[in-house]
């Protein structure tokens, strides 16, 4: 198979210092990659940092590194990540999203720790606990540093990781990207706006995770058994394990090399996949109540109006992968999720399987990301964006279904 390479990542052997980041509501491909580039800098004993516009979601607590990872602004607390040779447990049944929540139900040995929501090792202190109305301080008391320490600090490059547009990195970014000499872009979205004075975008590659191991794999940089473990758990989670059609012969290579080079595909298969919160299974049997298929079902969507979160204790991380569900009905082409994020404003996933590019369709409404996942957010009441993207998806779709392939489909 042919190398695949990236010339313009030389710089990452000549400068000395880097700021990385990537886009709001980090999903794994955006947390792997970060993590796992900053690894591999200060392996290289470059100064690098990460920061993003929120806290890193608890579901990527587990990745080895994450306690790197800064926020540049946050109204919420994040979740600390687990002592050694803990496990995260989940949050009690009705209990509200200010208590700390986690995925994982503890292993035999381990006890409740002083924070709620958490378990430690026998070997641990003893546990002191800690009162619901507490929580939050004891969040913000364990939690990583903040970015202040990085006011003023100038970085010769900034990162930014699987954003399609600058705006993606969220407002929260803009003082710390302002203060570095350059920005370098790199990512697989084929919207891409090329934004960086360096861009590195492949949109065959499976996942940003994916061009980075091909960038390190490339340089010659080390990729210790950490780094592997963080893309790896990167290109899972944008192949949705291995079974979207992005899942190319490129990216089962670069899977197999990251195994070799001491992935932990045990961890990261369990705790992104076997590691649900009770409270997001109650979510999700919420969210099929208002499955709803449209167009001789053809179009499958369900909604999460904000009183589902509310009523579970969720927060949007627990439905991250919810939009898989309206795809997976048989006939269907385009899955929808619409979600309730505030008043008047409902983020939208779109997925499909064989003919529809929903990239075209999250376009229409200010999104964007790929042919088979994109999404967008429409502000509205949840019912007028509903008639209005589904409407737009049944057009759509009867567009891509004339001589079963849509005419703009050439430009490609």
């Amino acid at each position: 198979m042919k190398q695949i390479g990236y010339p313009e990542a030389e710089v990452f052997k000549t400068a000395d210092s880097f700021v990385i980041t990537t886009h709001i509501h980090p999903d794994g491909d955006a947390a792997g990659s970060v993590i796992g580039l900053c690894l591999a800098l200060r392996d290289m004993n470059r100064d690098a940092a990460i920061v993003l516009a929120q806290p890193l979601p608890p579901s990527y607590l587990f990745l080895p590194g994450s306690d790197m990872v800064m926020a540049a602004a946050s109204d919420t607390a994040p979740s600390p990540p687990c002592p050694p040779g803990t496990v995260p447990r989940p949050r009690p049944e009705g209990t509200r999203r200010h208590i700390l929540s986690s995925a994982a139900r503890p292993r035999p040995g381990l006890k409740e720790c002083g924070v709620q929501g958490r378990a430690v090792s026998p070997e641990a202190k003893e546990a002191v606990p800690c009162p619901v109305d507490q929580a939050t301080k004891v969040a913000l008391d364990m939690a990583p540093p903040g970015s202040a320490q990085l006011q003023g600090k100038r970085f010769a490059y900034g990162i930014v990781l699987d954003c399609a547009s600058l705006d993606r990195a969220g407002k929260e970014m803009a003082g710390i990207l302002e203060n570095c000499d350059s920005l370098i872009n790199i990512d697989h979205h084929i919207s891409n706006t090329g934004f960086g004075a360096i861009n590195i975008v492949d949109a065959g590659a499976s996942a940003t995770g994916e061009i980075l191991y091909r960038i390190m794999d490339s340089l010659g940089i080390k990729i210790s058994p950490d780094v592997a473990t963080n893309l790896y758990a990167a290109i899972v989670t944008d192949t949705g394990s291995f079974q979207y059609q992005n899942a190319t012969s490129r990216c089962h290579l670069a899977a197999s090399m990251l195994l070799d080079l001491g992935a932990n595909h045990r961890n990261v298969q369990q705790c992104l996949n076997e590691q649900k919160n009770l409270s997001s299974i109650r979510l999700l049997e919420k969210g099929l109540s208002t499955l709803t298929l449209e167009q001789d079902g053809r179009i499958a969507w369900m909604s999460l109006p904000r009183r589902f979160f509310e009523e579970t204790g969720c927060n949007l991380d627990d439905s991250e992968d919810f939009v898989n569900y309206p795809k997976s009905i048989a006939g269907v082409e385009v899955g929808i999720l619409f979600k309730e994020v505030d008043d008047g404003v409902i983020r939208i996933g779109l997925r499909s399987k064989n003919i529809a590019d929903v990239n075209i369709l999250a376009g229409r409404f200010g999104g964007g990301g790929h042919e088979r996942a994109a999404g967008c957010t429409v502000r509205g009441t949840l019912q007028e964006v509903e008639a209005l993207v589904v409407g737009a998806a049944r057009d759509f779709l009867g567009m891509c279904e004339v001589d079963g392939y849509p005419p703009w489909q050439a430009r490609k």
